[in-house]
């Protein structure tokens, strides 16, 4: 393999520091057996801290409707595995516009070196690049639009707190351990402790509010326990700050045994936990040059 042939997360730009690589020819080589006979050629769209994006188009330049989404190797399986599985229920329980999920992979060992996921090109403009030029009636259409989509998803209900997986044999839904960064113990893909730190035990699924708040207190004060020099590190070498902190969490523990919000408040028979998106902001909104309906990435 050479160089021309990877692509890198980088998470410290600031110190050149390159943690991880994975094989475009591999990942060509796939979009070649989706979309066979046809042969494809990948132009990188955008890039993350958690993700690279590829046009996929055929070599003679033909727009195939589809984009590769390659994960940062470094949070666990887990992550694509819900998101795959969330556009899968959205697409199948609601109206609300998401990509379509064509093939993935959620193995770090395949040939591309790293998880990834084909979907369909979802249309239009990032919020973001158009904002600042809207006029506000186009503004309040699109937020009206929006906030239809959100009642959508906050109608779905479910018995428990975590997040969303497919089946063992793919054809139903369940919730599984919650995907979220505080239980993976990273910020923006770089791990918070030098060694590698098991959290399954505390991520779920949870049957109660009280009880998620309860098992993110607990994992990190088992890390205030057992990884305190790497906590120092992280608060720029003050121990007092770090000590404080574990004190603070230590009450909290305790009033979540009297935290009110287990209770329902009205008579609603249905289940309480509701879809939350967690990177919900105007770059993730996508719109067509007419400000049609918005979709969901």
């Amino acid at each position: 393999m050479t160089d021309d042939l990877l692509s890198v997360f980088d998470y410290d730009e600031e110190e050149g520091t390159v943690t991880d690589k994975f094989n475009l020819t591999s990942l060509i080589s796939e979009a070649n057996r989706i979309l066979s006979p046809k042969k494809c050629l990948l132009t990188k769209l955008e890039e993350g801290g958690y993700h690279k994006v590829y046009d996929v188009r055929t070599s003679d330049g033909e727009d195939t409707g589809i984009v590769a989404r390659v994960a940062c190797p470094a949070f666990p399986k887990d992550k694509m595995e819900s998101e795959v599985a969330t556009l899968k229920y959205l697409a199948e329980k609601t109206s609300v516009p998401v990509p379509t999920v064509i093939f993935w992979n959620s193995d770090a060992d395949n040939a591309v070196g790293a998880e990834y996921m084909f979907i369909s090109k979802v249309p239009g403009v990032s919020a973001t690049s158009i904002w600042s030029e809207m006029p506000i009636d186009k503004k309040k259409n699109l937020v009206r639009q929006v906030a239809e989509n959100l009642m959508k998803l906050w109608s779905l209900r479910f018995d428990a707190i975590g997040s969303l997986y497919l089946d063992k044999d793919g054809n139903d839904f369940v919730v599984g351990p919650i995907v979220e960064n505080h239980f993976l113990q990273k910020c923006d893909g770089v791990p918070r402790v030098r060694e590698p730190f098991d959290f399954s035990e505390f991520r779920g699924p949870f049957s109660s509010i009280s009880s998620y708040l309860q098992s993110g207190l607990r994992s990190e004060l088992r890390l205030h326990s057992e990884r305190r020099d790497d906590l120092i590190v992280e608060a720029e070498a003050n121990p007092e700050r770090v000590e404080s902190g574990r004190r603070g969490m230590e009450k909290a523990l305790e009033l979540c045994e009297i935290y009110p919000g287990d209770k329902p408040i009205t008579n609603d028979t249905k289940e309480p936990i509701t879809l939350k998106l967690g990177d919900f902001r105007l770059a993730n909104i996508m719109v067509n040059s007419f400000l049609g309906v918005p979709n969901l990435i």
